[in-house]
């Protein structure tokens, strides 16, 4: 998702040095957290391992971009969203020994919060909300 929209950007901009220099450190990264944590962790530890090199790399290739070609990222707003999805994660986790039918509404649930949230923690300035309501009206 995110790496992509950096990515295009520093393509536009010929920085594909950037592109390959972040990949490579990336897939080193990921190499170097498998070797600790898939021991101890397992698959989840090869997950999580995967998930924090791709963070990187879409970090430093949003970085770059913002650099190279005035991308401009509000980085309150990835923040506000990832502790979201990571907090929703962490409540839904209690219902892992629930009943399917249980479990499944109360995950849901839980997902139906996600807009909700992002809307009330601010991730849309007034001006993206009056935008999106023009657009929906129109139709």
């Amino acid at each position: 998702g995110l790496y992509f929209v950096g990515m295009n950007v520093l393509y536009a901009h010929q920085a594909t040095g950037t592109i390959a220099g972040a990949v490579a450190g990336a897939a080193a990264l990921n190499l170097a957290l498998n070797a600790v944590a898939i021991p101890t962790l397992g698959g989840l530890g090869a997950a999580l391992t995967s998930f924090i090199a791709y963070a990187v790399l879409a970090a430093v290739t949003l970085v770059r971009a913002a650099q190279v070609g005035g991308l401009e990222v509000s980085w309150r707003s990835l923040v506000v969203v990832v502790l979201v999805v990571v907090g929703l994660w962490w409540i839904a986790q209690a219902t892992v020994d629930w009943e399917p039918l249980e479990r499944i509404s109360a995950r849901l649930a839980l997902l139906a919060s996600y807009p909700l949230l992002i809307l009330v923690l601010g991730v849309y300035t007034r001006e993206e909300l009056q935008t999106l309501r023009a657009r929906l009206t129109r139709r």
